[in-house]
């Protein structure tokens, strides 16, 4: 029985101290995350679907105005660009992301990538022909067009965007956003 007591204490200490790769949850073991190779989002108070390997990343943050901007260069971070929209681009170190979006979404982008978004835009009266023209002048590209509604799903360039809004009184121009629930 002794030894057995002890062999429970090595192994427990060898979990508390984080000896070997391996993860223990609750009784359970997994294997080491594996790194994240792919864009990340986070979204709603999670990484998705993996939190970022590298201590920097390019993010664009659904929010917009000066307490976030300033809460952004407080993290040490830089603000990129903000946008027509309720989004700013900011490069910032990976651990600051859920402190400074808590419930709302942080979606990883190239550093290189253009200043574009995707969001719907609403229309005054029922999409036309001509609408759908001048959208795709400007270089906006249509994703869905909903027919019970005058909405169009699309990718928005950011520079199209004051365009979009005076070609008609009523027009609107949103980031598509993401709902997190409630506390």
């Amino acid at each position: 029985m002794r030894s057995l007591t002890l062999l429970v204490l090595v192994l427990s200490a060898a979990g508390v101290l984080g000896c070997g790769r391996e993860t223990t949850v609750q009784g359970v073991v997994a294997p080491p995350p594996e790194p994240c190779t792919e864009p990340a989002s986070f979204i709603c108070s999670a990484w998705r679907p993996c939190e970022p390997s590298v201590v920097t990343a390019v993010f664009e943050i659904q929010a917009a105005g000066p307490a976030i901007r300033d809460a952004i260069e407080r993290a040490g971070g830089t603000v990129l660009h903000e946008y027509h929209v309720t989004l700013i681009r900011a490069r910032l170190h990976v651990s600051s992301v859920p402190a400074l979006v808590r419930r709302s979404v942080a979606l990883q982008v190239r550093p290189d990538q253009g200043l574009e978004f995707d969001g719907l835009i609403t229309f005054p009266h029922s999409v036309t022909t001509s609408d759908r023209g001048f959208l795709e002048s400007i270089g906006v590209t249509v994703l869905r067009e909903f027919q019970s509604i005058p909405v169009i799903y699309a990718l928005i360039p950011d520079a199209a965007v004051p365009a979009i809004l005076s070609r008609a009184e009523g027009m609107y121009v949103e980031v598509n956003r993401y709902i997190c629930g409630g506390d």
